[in-house]
């Protein structure tokens, strides 16, 4: 095999392990893969596709979980890097956003301040 189907073999199981956890455990994998998933971004097609795969999968089920903490900091970097492509940052931005409306009003001016060091 090679490292390209590898790779997305790897990333078909996070995909079902992703599947399979419950919206309450769903925070604390996420704090750890969002970051890399993101930056794997600009790899092959093939694996680019399978990251997008997950990210769309990760998306939709963000969107109706009312409080979730996700890696806002770690997010901001990937979109204020000069290297990132303009595609990761924009996928970027797209969860930073989502995210960002899910934390707690009182932790809000915190991490928007963070966010804006960040960018």
């Amino acid at each position: 095999m090679s490292k390209t189907s590898d790779d997305v073999a790897a990333l078909d199981r996070i995909l079902h392990r992703l599947v399979m956890t419950d919206d309450e455990k769903l925070e604390k994998p996420l704090m750890h893969l969002l970051p890399k998933l993101l930056e794997m971004l600009t790899t092959t097609p093939d694996t680019r596709t399978k990251v997008i795969e997950i990210l769309s999968h990760v998306t939709k089920r963000l969107r109706p979980i009312k409080t979730i903490n996700l890696p806002l900091k770690e997010i901001a970097n990937i979109v204020r890097d000069s290297k990132s492509s303009g595609f990761t940052r924009n996928f970027s931005l797209a969860i930073l956003e989502i995210g960002l409306t899910k934390i707690e009003d009182e932790d809000k001016g915190e991490k928007i301040r963070i966010s804006k060091k960040s960018c």
